[in-house]
C-alpha cells in the first residue's frame, strides 16, 4: 500500500477511538445524573410515590444541597433514629433518607467514598423535597 493509504486508514482508526470515548463516556454522565426521589409508606418498604428530577434547575439546587452534607463528628452526634419515608438516590453512589417529621437532620450515603451517618440537613433542602413530593 502507499503511505497515503496507511496514513488515512491510520487517521480513521484515530477518529474512531475518540468517537467511541466521546459516546462512552456520554453514556456514564447520563446514567449518573439520574435523580429521584421515592416517597415510601412510614415504616414500610411499600413505596407510594417516584419522582425523577429532570430540571436543571433541580438538578443544580439539589447539587448545591448534597456539597454541604457530611456525616456528624462524634462531638455533634445526637440520639437519632429515622425512618426511611423519603430517599433520594442522587447519583450512583449517594444517598439521602429523610423522615418527613425531622426537619434538621437526614441519613447520608457515599457508598464510593465510603462516607454515611447521621447528618444536618442543609437549609432549604427539606422545603425543596416537601414541594417535590406534592
Amino acid at each position: 500500500m502507499k503511505k497515503k493509504n496507511v496514513f488515512l486508514i491510520l487517521i480513521a482508526i484515530f477518529i474512531l477511538i475518540i468517537i467511541g470515548i466521546l459516546l462512552k463516556n456520554n453514556s456514564s454522565n447520563k446514567s449518573s445524573n439520574n435523580i429521584s426521589i421515592t416517597q415510601y409508606k412510614t415504616g414500610t418498604f411499600s413505596k407510594l410515590k417516584n419522582i425523577n428530577i429532570e430540571n436543571d434547575n433541580d438538578k443544580k439546587k439539589l447539587s448545591k444541597y448534597v456539597e454541604k452534607l457530611k456525616p456528624l463528628t462524634t462531638s455533634e452526634m445526637v440520639s437519632l433514629a429515622l425512618a426511611k419515608e423519603i430517599e433520594i438516590q442522587y447519583n450512583d453512589y449517594i444517598t439521602i433518607e429523610i423522615q418527613l417529621e425531622e426537619k434538621s437532620y437526614c441519613y447520608y450515603t457515599n457508598t464510593k467514598e465510603n462516607i454515611y451517618g447521621l447528618s444536618k440537613m442543609p437549609k432549604g433542602l427539606y422545603e425543596w423535597v416537601e414541594e417535590k413530593i406534592q
